[in-house]
């Protein structure tokens, strides 16, 4: 939980440890991609709490969600973890009827 809530801060900053990130991860978050993050989600201010929602694994990863609040949005979070805790995937959109 603690990497989810550091690297959704980072997208949100625009500056992301990419030490996190598996191969494929840090290619699909290239600077254009960490801008739109931050672009999004920064005007939705701080994240008032992120707390993990599901899991189960797939592939040979953990497939993880979460809900992530700030004062005006209400997010989900879903990410591929690898057996060595690097990120495959961190997506994050509105969550169901807050779109």
């Amino acid at each position: 939980l603690a990497v989810i809530k550091k690297v959704y801060a980072e997208l949100r900053s625009g500056h992301l440890d990419r030490t996190r990130l598996t191969s494929d991860a840090n290619a699909y978050f290239t600077a254009d991609a960490i801008s739109d993050y931050s672009s999004s989600l920064n005007p939705l201010g701080d994240a008032i709490s992120i707390e993990e929602t599901g899991s189960e694994n797939r592939g040979g990863m953990r497939y993880r969600f979460y809900r992530a609040k700030t004062a005006s949005k209400t997010m989900t979070i879903s990410s591929f973890v690898m057996p060595d805790g690097k990120l495959d995937q961190f997506l994050v959109y509105p969550a169901k009827g807050d779109r």
